[in-house]
């Protein structure tokens, strides 16, 4: 009887550290994946928000990429930044959305910069080439001029096009 006793006692005691440990373990799951959801709500909200940038951050992204740019060897080694896919569509300064480029796939673009001498905008145009997160944009009536594009190290890629003034950020085209 006491052996009896025993086993049943002993089969129980297992049996309910057994729904302990499956109760926590499905605890531990359900907050990691909370926690997934938050961090991907925080990376689609920061890539919401290019358009809304103040003048602080803007200037701290640049500097950012400038120092990157000088740490930077001469040779790059990510495909992904010889790869034209992610270069194609829509390009908008980070501080003035007048001012912003558009690659297509035949190898041309267009880019509306203000013109510093007559403080107008003007519609530049001509056939671009990317080599390692070179950029090379060749114009039809004037000198050519070299851009660095590169990629922010994050969980989602967030590619950037950049030199002296200009901060340049894939455009979220908004739905209507």
């Amino acid at each position: 009887m006491n052996k009896f006793f025993l086993g049943a006692l002993l089969a129980l005691s297992l049996s309910s550290c057994n729904d302990d440990s499956k109760n926590k373990k499905l605890e531990l799951e359900k907050k990691e994946l909370e926690l997934r959801d938050k961090e991907l709500d925080i990376e689609i909200s920061k890539l919401r928000k290019t358009d809304s940038l103040s003048g602080s951050e803007i200037k701290r992204i640049k500097q950012e990429a400038m120092v990157a740019e000088q740490e930077q060897s001469k040779k790059v080694t990510d495909p992904a930044l010889s790869d034209i896919n992610n270069l194609l569509g829509y390009w908008v300064d980070a501080e003035n959305d007048h001012i912003y480029m558009y690659f297509k796939r035949d190898g041309t673009f267009q880019f509306q910069d203000l013109n510093s001498s007559t403080e107008q905008f003007e519609m530049l145009s001509g056939t671009y080439r990317l080599n390692e997160g070179r950029l090379t944009l060749l114009y039809d009536d004037r000198k050519q001029q070299a851009f660095r594009f590169g990629k922010e190290i994050s969980r989602i890629p967030t590619y950037y096009i950049q030199k002296d003034r200009y901060l340049m950020v894939k455009a979220m085209l908004k739905e209507e």
